[in-house]
């Protein structure tokens, strides 16, 4: 039996593991569906909330938009500004070090997307 092989194998898989980003708790992304359902779009008609999942250690929020912010994207990029929690909404607090917040925003016929970090 040949063991010499796995003396590399093994410290190769150790730090992929430490590489991987923790999974975020589910009262991480209730904190999250619960900040953006008492802080309604309700000035941007027709924006549906999809909810906040986690995409590898970073929390993704959908909204689901009547038509495309590309016309002007100025104003579409200051809206989805608009979107993010202030820097010290205590939704903030609520989440772990360093976790990165990112909107994204698509209509029902997908010929539009956007996202934005916050």
């Amino acid at each position: 039996m040949k063991i010499k092989p796995l003396y590399g194998i093994a410290p190769a898989l150790l730090l992929a593991a430490c590489w991987q980003p923790d999974p975020l708790t589910y009262e991480c992304l209730t904190q999250v569906n619960s900040y953006y359902s008492s802080h309604p779009l309700a000035s941007r008609s027709g924006w549906l909330f999809r909810g906040a999942k986690d995409h590898g250690g970073e929390v993704r929020v959908g909204f689901l938009v009547p038509k495309s912010l590309s016309v002007d994207p100025n104003r579409g990029r200051a809206i989805l500004d608009r979107i993010c929690p202030g820097k010290f909404e205590e939704l903030w607090q609520s989440l772990p070090s360093g976790t990165r917040l990112v909107i994204d925003v698509w209509t029902k016929d997908s010929n539009f997307s956007d996202s934005i970090e916050c």
